[in-house]
C-alpha cells in the first residue's frame, strides 16, 4: 500500500519491513486510538478479543490490524499496547504516515477502525460498529470482501460464439483496452457509445463481450459505457492479454469450472438484456449481502452458543421419542438404516421448537398492562442491545395505559440471545432454529429469500438430499411459497458453513417465469461470485472433503434442473419414499410399538396396578403418579393414523387423526397380568370429544368379552375377571370436509393444564389365578 511505502511497522517492539509484516494478508484494519480516550479504552479489549479469535483458520486470519496511535508520547503508546492491545502491528510513533493515513481514510475522531484492501480500496468505514455487533465474524466478513486477484474468466464467454463473431469481438476489445493502457488519462478511450455502428453490429451480438467490459470496470452512463478514471489500469491490461490469448489453454480459469452451481435452467439471456440501469451498483449490494449472510454462518459454529442451545432443549426426550418411532419403523421395514433416526429426530425437534419453545410476535405486548401496542417507528439501540446482536430496535406505544416506549430489539448477529427471548418473526425463528440444528449436529443451511423470507434446509443422509424445513410453517413443502402464499420468487440462496448455493429452482413452480424476474444481477456474475465465495470457504478443506461436497453439490444441481408441478410439491413428502415423513404423517399403515404394561413386584404385592396418561404433560404415570414414559406413542401397543396435536393459537392439546388424513384412526394400549395372577376388577375413565359428525368409539376387551366404556364417565366392571390380559382401544372416524380429521379427538385439554378429570386412567385389581 502506497501510504506505508518508505516506512516500517512494529510488532512486540520489533521493527519489520512492511512487505514482511503484511505477508499473506489481504485486508488491513487501521485502528486509530489513544490511551487518553475513554471510548478507546472501552473498545480496545473487544477488538483484541475478536482479533485473537480470528487468528484461527477460516475466521479472518487474512485480516491484519495496524494500530495508528494518537497518544501524547512514545511511552503512552507503548504502555497502552502492553496494557490492552493484542499482538497486532503498529505504525511507529510520530511517523508522517499517521497524518497521511488519517487524512486519506477520512478519520474525524477516535476510536476509528478503517478496513481496506491491500490495494487501498475501502472495505468498511464502520469497522468499530461491526466488531461490536458481530465480534469475530466481522473479521471473517472483511476477509470475504478482500479484493480478489483479477479474475479474467469472463473472457471464456467469447468461446460461446462462432469463430468469426469471436474474432471480430476480440479484435475490437483488444484495440479498445490497448488504447486505455497506452493513454490511461485520455477520457476519449474510456467512453463507449452504445449507438456506435461497430459496437452495435460487432460487440452487441457477441456473447460475453459486455460481461468483459463490466468486469474491467465500465459503468452505465445514459447512452454509453464509461470507465472511471479511478479504475485500475493493471486490470485493463490483464483482460487485454487474456483476450489476446483466448485460444491458449493456459488462460482457462479452472476456478469457475471447479464446482457445479445451480444456474438458471435453459438458454442464457441475451447479453443485450443485461444492460440495465444501475446493474453494477446492484451487483455490489448483492455481493455485500452474499458475503454478510455467509459470514453469519460462523455464529452458529460458536461452541459456547451451541452449548447454550443444548442446555435449553429436552434432547433426551427428542432421542427417546425418535428412537421409539424409529424402532416402530424398523419393525415395519427391517431394511431401514440408522440414518433414518436422524430424520425422525429432526421432526421431533422441529415440532417442539414450533409448539413449545418459540413464539410469533407482530407487536410486543405492553410490559406494564399486557395490552396491545402500536408502532411508533425505530429507536436507537442501546449499547447493551448492540452487544446482544440487535441490528435495529422497533419502538411501540401501549394503546391502553399509554406507555410511550415499548422496545422490540431485532436480534440477529448473536443468535444465542434468541434462546433467551424465544420470540420474533420469521428472521428470528430461522436464526434460532439453525443454531439449535447445528447444536444437535445437523448439517444445516440458512436459506434467504430475496422477497423477504428465511427458512432452513437440513441434509438428510437417509434421503441423500437437502430437506426444506420452515420452523414456523411446514416441512418438505418446497412450493408452498409460490403455490400457497402467492409469492413471486426471484433469488433464493442457501448458506452453510461450507458453501453458498443458489437454490431458487427448488422453490420455483415455473422456471421460465422465475428467470424473467431475475434482473438484479447478471446470471454469469452470480454464478462466478457464488463459486468464488464457496471456493474461499473450502480453501483449507482436504481434497477428500472437497470431493464429497462437490459430488453432493452436483447431485443437487441435477435435482433442480426440472421444475416440479404444484401437485408434486403438495405431495413431495409422500412421494419421496422417506419412511420418516410417512411415519410422521401416519402413512405407513398400522404401527406396532407393542408396548405392554405389566405389574411391577410392588404392584403385585399391593394387588393393584394404575396407569394414567396426561395429554397436557404428554407423559404416562404408574401407581403413585410415577412417570414411566414420555411421549404419546411411547407406551402404545399399536396405532394407525393418530398423533398428538398442539394448537398453539388456542393453547390446546389433543390426540386426533393425522393432519389432513380423514381416514379412520385407531390406537390400542395393552395390559398383561403378572404370572400367577388374573384380572379381578377394572375401573376406567377416558375422555374424548366429537364435533360435527365425528365419532369416537372406545372398547375394553379381553379374550372372553368386550365392554364399551362411556367417555367422560367412570366405568367399574368385573366382566373381564379371570383374564390374563386386556386391551383398551379407541377408534376415530367421521367428520366433514377437509377438517374431518379434527372432528374426533381424544384427551382434549388446555396445554398449560391442570387437565381436571383424568384423560385416560385405568386401575386394575388382580387376584391369584384360579381363585
Amino acid at each position: 500500500m502506497d501510504l506505508l511505502a518508505g516506512t516500517h511497522l512494529l510488532r512486540s517492539g520489533q521493527q519489520l519491513p512492511v512487505k514482511q509484516a503484511l505477508e499473506g494478508k489481504q485486508v488491513l484494519a487501521f485502528y486509530f486510538s489513544a490511551h487518553w480516550c475513554p471510548p478507546c479504552r472501552q473498545f480496545t479489549p473487544a477488538l483484541a478479543q475478536a482479533y485473537r479469535q480470528s487468528r484461527q483458520a477460516g475466521q479472518g486470519g487474512g485480516v491484519e490490524v495496524i494500530f495508528v496511535s494518537s497518544d501524547r508520547s512514545q511511552t503512552d503508546m507503548t504502555d497502552y499496547m502492553k496494557e490492552s492491545h493484542a499482538d497486532w502491528l503498529a505504525v511507529p510513533f510520530g511517523s508522517p504516515c499517521v497524518q497521511a493515513l488519517s487524512s486519506q481514510l477520512g478519520v474525524r475522531g477516535i476510536p476509528a477502525l478503517k478496513v481496506v484492501g491491500r490495494d487501498g480500496s475501502i472495505i468498511s468505514d464502520e469497522g468499530r460498529q461491526e466488531v461490536m455487533a458481530m465480534g469475530t465474524s466481522a473479521f471473517a466478513q472483511w476477509e470475504m470482501l478482500a479484493p480478489a486477484e483479477v479474475d479474467t474468466s469472463t473472457v471464456e464467454l467469447l468461446r460461446e460464439n462462432t469463430e468469426e463473431v469471436r474474432k471480430e469481438a476480440a479484435d475490437i476489445l483488444v484495440k479498445l483496452l490497448s488504447n486505455i493502457v497506452a493513454e490511461p488519462g485520455n477520457t476519449k478511450y474510456r467512453q463507449l457509445k452504445l449507438a456506435n455502428k461497430t459496437i452495435e453490429e460487432k460487440l452487441l451480438p457477441a456473447s460475453g463481450a459486455f460481461e468483459i467490459l463490466f468486469s474491467v470496470g465500465f459503468e452505465e452512463a445514459e447512452d454509453k459505457l464509461v470507465l472511471p478514471l479511478g479504475a485500475d489500469v493493471k486490470t485493463v491490461e490483464k483482460f487485454r492479454d487474456a483476450i489476446k490469448n483466448i485460444d491458449s489453454a493456459s488462460e482457462v480459469v479452472e476456478a469457475v469450472s471447479a464446482q457445479p452451481v445451480a444456474a438458471a435452467p435453459g438458454p442464457s439471456s441475451q447479453t443485450s438484456a443485461l444492460l440495465l440501469p444501475g446493474v453494477l451498483t446492484r451487483e455490489r449490494q448483492f455481493l455485500d449481502k452474499l458475503v454478510s449472510c455467509l459470514a453469519h454462518m460462523d455464529t452458529y459454529e460458536d461452541a459456547a452458543a451451541q452449548a447454550k442451545a443444548i442446555a435449553v432443549m429436552p434432547v433426551e426426550l427428542f432421542n427417546t421419542t425418535a428412537r421409539t418411532k424409529f424402532e416402530a419403523a424398523r419393525r415395519t421395514n427391517p431394511e431401514v438404516t440408522e440414518d433414518l433416526f436422524k430424520d425422525i429426530l429432526l421432526l421431533e425437534f422441529k415440532e417442539w421448537f414450533k409448539t413449545d419453545f418459540f413464539s410469533w410476535v407482530d407487536s410486543p405486548p405492553c410490559p406494564v398492562c399486557g395490552s396491545a401496542t402500536q408502532s411508533r417507528g425505530l429507536c436507537v439501540a442501546t449499547s447493551q442491545e448492540q452487544q446482544d446482536g440487535a441490528g435495529r430496535v422497533e419502538g411501540y406505544k401501549c394503546v391502553q395505559c399509554g406507555l410511550q416506549e415499548v422496545r422490540f430489539p431485532r436480534y440477529h448477529s448473536r443468535p444465542e440471545k434468541l434462546l433467551e427471548t424465544r420470540r420474533g418473526r420469521c428472521g428470528e425463528w430461522a436464526n434460532c432454529f439453525v443454531l439449535c440444528c447445528r447444536a444437535l449436529g445437523f448439517d444445516t443451511r440458512h436459506v434467504v429469500d430475496w422477497t423477504d423470507h428465511v427458512w432452513a434446509e437440513v441434509w438428510s443422509k437417509a434421503e441423500g438430499r437437502w430437506l426444506h424445513v420452515d420452523p414456523g410453517e411446514t416441512v418438505d413443502k418446497t412450493l408452498v411459497y409460490e403455490a400457497g402464499w402467492g409469492k413471486k420468487l426471484t433469488y433464493v440462496v442457501a448458506f452453510s458453513k461450507d458453501e453458498v448455493q443458489d437454490v431458487t429452482w427448488r422453490y420455483s413452480k415455473n422456471h421460465e417465469d422465475t428467470k424473467n424476474r431475475r434482473t438484479l444481477v447478471r446470471p454469469m456474475w452470480l454464478v462466478r461470485n457464488i463459486l468464488q465465495l464457496t471456493g474461499k470457504r473450502q480453501l483449507r478443506f482436504s481434497e477428500e472433503e472437497k470431493s464429497r461436497l462437490m459430488s453432493r453439490r452436483l447431485t443437487e444441481c441435477l435435482e433442480m434442473l426440472t421444475a416440479r408441478s404444484v401437485g408434486e410439491g403438495d405431495r413431495i413428502g409422500r412421494q419421496t419414499g422417506s419412511l420418516a415423513w410417512r411415519l410422521a404423517r401416519g402413512e405407513v399403515g398400522e404401527i406396532k410399538s407393542e408396548y405392554v404394561f405389566i405389574p411391577s413386584e410392588e404392584e403385585v404385592e399391593e394387588g393393584v396396578m394404575e396407569v394414567e396418561y396426561d395429554c397436557a404433560e404428554d407423559k404416562y404415570f404408574r401407581t403413585g403418579r410415577k412417570v414411566v414414559k414420555e411421549g404419546f406413542m411411547s407406551a402404545m401397543f399399536s396405532s394407525k393414523n393418530v398423533a398428538r396435536k398442539v394448537e398453539s393459537d388456542w393453547n390446546m392439546v389433543y390426540v386426533a387423526r393425522m393432519e389432513g388424513n380423514c381416514d379412520k384412526g385407531e390406537v390400542t394400549w395393552k395390559f398383561r397380568m403378572a404370572e400367577g395372577t388374573e384380572v379381578g376388577k377394572v375401573q376406567l375413565m377416558v375422555g374424548s370429544s366429537c364435533y360435527s359428525t365425528g365419532v369416537v368409539t372406545w372398547t375394553l376387551c379381553s379374550d372372553r368379552c368386550c365392554v364399551l366404556p362411556p367417555a367422560g364417565e367412570q366405568l367399574e366392571t368385573e366382566q373381564l375377571a379371570g383374564s390374563g390380559e386386556i386391551q383398551l382401544t379407541a377408534r376415530l372416524g367421521g367428520g366433514e370436509g377437509e377438517s374431518a380429521w379434527q372432528h374426533s379427538q381424544l384427551f382434549r385439554c388446555s396445554k398449560d393444564g391442570p387437565a381436571g378429570l383424568p384423560q385416560m386412567k385405568i386401575t386394575i385389581w388382580f387376584k391369584k389365578s384360579g381363585v
